[in-house]
């Protein structure tokens, strides 16, 4: 009466579509950028960060989604369309697709075609994409060093451990 079809195990290798089946809409977003799915630390677009002399400080990835006023600190630190940053970003790589009032200090800035950016930028490598809005000055970096945050030297070695 009805063609039963047997449901693979989805675990089993026969039920994992080829790479060619996959559709290309799932596969054409597919970027050098860290994902969610690494250490990666979220400020959400239900959160605001508000403070005088708020440092926020991440050693792996930050997506901001929501408000911050104060300074950032971090490896990979991306600005989604809904985040609104108001302060510096210090960072190995900045990803800018939302708003940000300050200062940029990145080897590799990157203003996508969402971003509105009123900054100045001190960067080694910049890409702006067409339709993003920039008003501040761009200064090139001499060296690694230019780029971290105020007051943190490149070549301060980590405190030393006190013993008990």
């Amino acid at each position: 009466m009805f063609n039963r079809k047997r449901i693979a195990d989805a675990s089993s290798p026969e039920s994992r579509p080829e790479p060619s089946q996959i559709p290309s809409t799932l596969t054409q977003n597919v970027s050098a950028e860290p994902s969610i799915s690494q250490a990666t630390s979220v400020i959400g677009n239900d959160l605001t960060v508000i403070g005088e002399g708020v440092t926020i400080i991440c050693k792996s990835t930050l997506v901001i989604a929501g408000d911050v006023s104060g300074d950032i600190n971090g490896d990979w630190v991306t600005v989604a369309e809904t985040g609104r940053v108001q302060g510096t970003i210090a960072a190995r790589a900045v990803s800018i697709y939302g708003q940000v009032h300050g200062e940029l200090r990145a080897t590799t800035v990157t203003l996508h075609a969402t971003a509105r950016v009123e900054s100045d930028i001190l960067q080694m490598n910049l890409v702006i994409a067409e339709g993003a809005h920039f008003n501040g000055r761009v200064q090139k970096a001499q060296s690694e060093a230019e780029l971290q945050p105020a007051g943190i030297e490149a070549s301060d070695p980590a405190p030393a451990q006190q013993p008990y």
